[in-house]
């Protein structure tokens, strides 16, 4: 007899499917694709993952503002060069059905990377999560890595200069110096690390840990091969301790704190020239004290960086000082997370500058240790190690420091309207805009080779550094006769502009040396060498005609190739298949003296797997030997096979017998199976039960009266396109 049935346990069939599927796609929202092209980037050109075939460029373009003109296989992705420009476009690309993810053509630089063994836990300094939701760290060590010559004084729990990490980079005082203590004047010896304004002595030793983490953020020792690394590799950090073990202290003792960092800087010069105060501290209200004492701070030329607060308020509407405090050498930090969204405990508000990573940082701690830890505690030094970063390469005024750092923000959505800048920190450009006033020109790729009568594009970024801004031009030196340029007239500094190289077909095959030059102004210019390879042009072109129906496994696909010859060449020509996947094969065709037209035979294995087969054939002759490559698409149909897990299956009359079965295809089990059954002697309450994968457990529960005889079990299974079947023995015993 035959039955219907469908396969019971269901959820297991389902649960093994769900948990070995590939989340496609990458659908960009506009704010995600505008923070992308925040970096670096060649302008219209954006990398593509394509899930199976790729596209045409026409389908392609109708994603894209402007259309598609051109595109071009670099190993799995593919370069898409598009007429418009932007986020929108950007965004429009990742919607498209075939795409797996789509990014910028990103512009690349060396960058300054230190081998502190726990530099990767490091995301605020380079964040491998979200890339370019950090400080872009590595960028600005290209430039310096910081110095010894600007103090910072970290007014907190003191810290503890005894840290292998921090011993190095933490003040200390040259000979004996003077401060106000409780009860007067202390004297302090030679070699003295800092003070603690709680018990008027000379020695700043963290008894809580809170200040030594946030030393470590500024200045953690760089590229010494352990722990972590500080915003500065070298430093001089200055404790003053006011805070006790548990974290809080007076006022009082903080004033004392703030009045001892400008006494240092009096007495000591440029051996303790204290520039910036980082305050991870504060408290609800004001207070006009305090107020003073930052005052005299801006007097004597230091920036003083305060922490927001982490009760998750506005501060325009709930002061918290010292962050809120009007005078104009402070900034006040926000903290945000590895996604680039504001921390969840941060205080914001317009009275908030800007935000930096405050969230998971991991830095030094107690003797010798390595901690997490969040808050806009942690979001403060690393502003305050910024501006002793920049000043470590720039001379500035406090005024002009601050400006350098709240005007170089990289804008992020969730900043917009919660700080004043609507930014978070970004230390390379802030290095940039404080350098002393310069261009540079880099170019990607910088060797490019083309054939005669062909045009070959280069991606040049011109930018600046030290405040420069506006347009340039750039001219090419070295090019042959036969080679032409087009820029498109003026560039603006910090936007990559695509130079389109038109080679005529009477270029000499070789090798030229060519130089870029940007000029701008009158006194700025900066060039990058650039190489040009000219192969010979092609005698020869041809085109594919793939099968449209699909390639059944097991089976032979045959493409036809047709070849023109140009300007009477009649020799042989070989088109060789790459790009092949397992289970896919073809051999290169040979076109012999003047033959026109050929065919190519694909070999599907039976264990090919099912969809686009995308393949590359590049055609090679002439003299000089010259090449032409097209792409060609056959697809593999899906096939499901049907097994049972043994030939022959005995089982006790009355009994259930248990048979195992599996199915194979060479792509996914479809989620919905129905299964049929015939040549059961007689009525059975047949189950099947799913497994892993495709691993099945049939069930035949047998009666008495089918003892002593034996039956051909035939099982077939639909997904409702294909059908598999298998056959078995049943033999029932007495």
């Amino acid at each position: 007899m035959r039955s219907q049935l469908v396969s019971q346990g269901r959820r297991a069939l389902l649960f093994g499917l769900f948990a070995c599927l590939t989340v496609w796609g990458q659908r960009l929202d506009r704010g995600r694709a505008a923070r992308m092209l925040q970096r670096p980037h060649a302008e219209g050109q954006f990398l593509v993952k394509f899930r199976e075939a790729a596209p045409e460029a026409e389908d392609l373009g109708r994603y894209s503002a402007g259309g598609v003109r051109g595109m071009e296989r670099v190993g799995d992705v593919h370069l898409v060069r598009t007429n418009g420009r932007g986020a929108a476009v950007l965004q429009a690309l990742s919607e498209h059905p075939e795409v797996e993810y789509v990014e910028p053509d990103y512009l690349i630089t060396v960058s300054k990377t230190p081998n502190d063994a726990m530099f990767a836990q490091q995301w605020g300094l380079k964040n491998t999560v979200l890339v370019g939701a950090d400080v872009s760290a590595p960028a600005a060590w290209d430039y310096t890595t910081g110095g010894r010559k600007t103090v910072v004084a970290v007014i907190d729990t003191g810290v503890d200069y005894t840290h292998p990490d921090l011993a190095a980079n933490v003040w200390a005082a040259p000979r004996a110096f003077t401060f106000t203590g409780a009860s007067g004047t202390v004297t302090c010896p030679a070699g003295t690390r800092g003070i603690n304004a709680i018990t008027s002595t000379c020695n700043p030793m963290d008894d809580n840990g809170h200040g030594t983490h946030c030393a470590g953020i500024i200045g953690a020792s760089g590229d010494n091969t352990s722990g972590v690394v500080g915003v500065n590799w070298t430093a001089s950090i200055l404790p003053l301790k006011f805070l006790g073990n548990k974290g809080s202290g007076s006022l009082s003792d903080a004033l004392r704190a703030i009045d001892t960092a400008v006494q240092i800087k009096k007495q000591f010069g440029a051996e303790g020239n204290v520039r910036v105060i980082s305050a991870s501290w504060g408290f609800v209200g004001n207070s006009q004290a305090l107020d003073t004492a930052i005052a005299a701070v801006n007097a004597a030329d230091i920036l003083f960086v305060a922490a927001a607060g982490n009760d998750a308020v506005n501060n325009d509407t709930t002061a918290n000082f010292p962050a809120n405090t009007a005078q104009p050498n402070v900034i006040s930090v926000a903290a945000t997370d590895k996604f680039d969204g504001l921390a969840t405990f941060s205080n914001y508000g317009t009275k908030v500058h800007l935000g930096a990573p405050g969230v998971g940082i991991t830095s030094t701690y107690l003797n010798g240790q390595y901690v997490s830890m969040s808050g806009t505690s942690m979001a403060t030094p690393f502003v305050a190690g910024a501006a002793a970063l920049l000043l470590s390469n720039c001379t500035a005024t406090t005024a002009t420091l601050k400006d350098h750092l709240l005007a170089s923000v990289d804008a992020i959505p969730t900043l917009n309207g919660k700080t004043s800048t609507g930014g978070r920190l970004n230390l390379y450009k802030a290095i940039r805009r404080c350098a002393t006033p310069s261009v540079t020109l880099a170019a990607t790729p910088t060797v490019r080779v083309v054939k005669a009568g062909e045009t070959a594009v280069y991606s040049l970024l011109p930018a600046a550094m030290g405040g420069l801004s506006g347009t340039g031009t750039i001219t090419v030196t070295g090019a042959p006769a036969g080679v032409t340029w087009s820029l498109g007239g003026p560039v603006t500094l910090g936007t990559a502009v695509n130079a389109n190289v038109v080679v005529a077909k009477t270029v000499a095959v070789g090798t030229y040396a060519l130089l870029a030059n940007l000029v701008v102004g009158t006194g700025y210019r900066a060039s990058v060498p650039l190489t040009l390879t000219v192969q010979a042009a092609p005698q020869f072109g041809f085109t594919v005609t793939a099968p449209t129906a699909a390639v059944t496994p097991g089976g032979k696909a045959g493409l036809t190739i047709a070849l023109t010859r140009q300007a009477g060449f009649t020799g042989a020509v070989t088109i060789t298949p790459a790009g092949l996947p397992a289970g896919v094969t073809a051999a290169p065709v040979t076109f012999a003296s003047g033959q026109v037209s050929a065919n190519m035979t694909v070999n599907v294995a039976t264990a090919a797997a099912a969809g686009a087969v995308a393949m590359q054939l590049t055609g090679t002759g002439g003299t000089p030997v010259a090449s032409v490559s097209l792409p060609a698409t056959i697809t593999v149909a899906r096939a499901m096979t049907l097994t049972f897990g043994a030939a022959q299956y005995s089982v006790k009359g009355g009994a259930t017998s248990t048979m195992a079965v599996t199915l194979a295809s060479n792509g996914p089990i479809p989620a919905s199976l129905r299964f049929a059954i015939s040549g059961l002697p007689g009525p059975s309450a047949v189950s099947i039960y799913s497994g892993v994968g495709g691993a099945f457990q049939l069930m035949i529960p047998t009666q008495a009266g089918w003892a002593g005889k034996t039956a051909t079990v035939k099982l077939s299974v639909t997904d409702g396109t294909l059908t598999a079947e298998a056959t078995t023995k049943l033999t029932v015993t007495n």
